[in-house]
């Protein structure tokens, strides 16, 4: 015999406990965000919510659901926002996301952002340091060749 479908509320809402900003997914989790069982797949349990609150995600657009508390197990809709991947990296705490909002470089000069050089595995280099560096190394191969001689 086929058990009755349950509500996808009456299964969902027993798995958040509610404080007075977060509400905390205590359900299954898999690297911090909670998950959800739709029929036969798996959803993000932060998604589930945004989508009973706001309607479907338009997965199209390619946008993603940016935690503004930054708690992964939070489903309070409220707390989520659509956002591109780019924003959603750039707003969290990586070292990718880290490096972009850095402005200078360990020598307190500032990142001159338009052509500024990177090397070849794509870390920004500070162009005066860069010079600095290049003068440096040229003046040592100078010193190498006179030497060899």
């Amino acid at each position: 015999m086929r058990r009755p479908e349950s509500s996808l509320e009456s299964r969902f809402w027993p798995k958040v406990r509610k404080t007075k900003t977060c509400w905390f997914w205590i359900g299954g989790k898999a690297k911090g965000y909670g998950i959800f069982r739709l029929g036969h797949r798996t959803e993000t349990a932060h998604k589930v919510s945004y989508e009973m609150e706001y309607g479907p995600v338009n997965n199209n657009i390619r946008l993603h659901l940016d935690h503004l508390c930054n708690n992964r197990s939070c489903v309070n809709p409220k707390h989520l926002m659509l956002v591109t991947a780019r924003s959603n990296i750039l707003r969290g705490n990586s070292p990718a996301a880290i490096s972009a909002r850095r402005t200078r470089c360990q020598k307190g000069h500032r990142y001159v952002y338009y052509g500024y050089p990177s090397t070849p595995n794509g870390r920004r280099v500070c162009l005066k340091c860069a010079v600095v560096a290049t003068k440096k190394y040229l003046e040592r191969k100078k010193c190498e060749k006179r030497d060899a001689l």
